[in-house]
């Protein structure tokens, strides 16, 4: 048997999602705004600000993360919160928790991917994951749709539970979504138009079906970061 619980809405929030710390979970799945602030743009906002003297990780950390709820009222412009937890849940946060055990995070949300190349990686969200501790990582590189997501993230878990690997379970899942067909009406010329209501005919309707999500920004954003299974 599968054992899941859901913290939605007023329930997700950053102190439900760091007493996750030091629990074994086997996947985590989270579906929430997710931001990567550009290092020319930090000064903007105090919780994305950068002290002189901080390593390039440590500075990319804390601009990537995830907005929790509440994260409104702390980005209102004059937000003066103290010594609680403003629902803006830092990469640097995340790297303090033990999420050792975690087979699989997945970040679905806009651009959970992103952050500042170096080296020996990408400093983000994704770092801050691993540094605590998490396995496998599914994460989007830009804004996604949001119905398309959905579809994507259904068929990835119906393949996963089915004894699919991470890797093919999403491969099959891009599949899907890229080859989903809907059928749409299609609306009659002005000439049929005006023949109908001459002769008092209902209009005839032809069903076409079409790939909407065909193209690769529908389904290529999300990728895998170490599924080796």
């Amino acid at each position: 048997n599968i054992q899941s619980e859901l913290y939605s809405e007023l329930q997700g929030t950053e102190e439900s999602f760091k007493s996750l710390s030091g629990k074994q979970i086997d996947i985590l799945h989270i579906a929430t705004h997710g931001f990567y602030v550009n290092q020319k743009r930090s000064s903007e906002s105090p919780h994305t600000s950068i002290n002189k003297g901080m390593s390039k990780e440590s500075s990319s950390l804390k601009r990537s993360g995830l907005l929790m709820s509440g994260a409104n009222i702390a980005l209102k412009k004059g937000a003066n919160l103290k010594d609680v937890e403003d629902g803006i849940l830092t990469a640097q946060e995340i790297s303090t928790l033990d999420l050792r055990g975690l087979e699989l995070a997945v970040l679905s949300a806009c651009q959970t991917g992103i952050g500042d190349i170096a080296g020996d990686g990408v400093f983000g969200l994704q770092r801050g994951f691993k540094k605590a501790g998490a396995n496998t990582l599914l994460m989007s590189l830009w804004k996604v749709d949001d119905n398309a997501t959905h579809l994507l993230m259904t068929e990835f878990y119906k393949n996963l539970l089915a004894g699919e690997s991470k890797f093919e379970s999403l491969r099959k899942a891009q599949k899907y979504v890229r080859d989903y067909e809907e059928e749409i009406e299609i609306t009659p010329n002005k000439r049929w138009e005006s023949q109908i209501r001459q002769s008092k005919e209902p209009a005839p309707q032809k069903i076409k079906k079409i790939k909407r999500y065909a193209s690769p920004y529908y389904w290529a954003a999300f990728i895998l970061l170490d599924a080796i299974d």
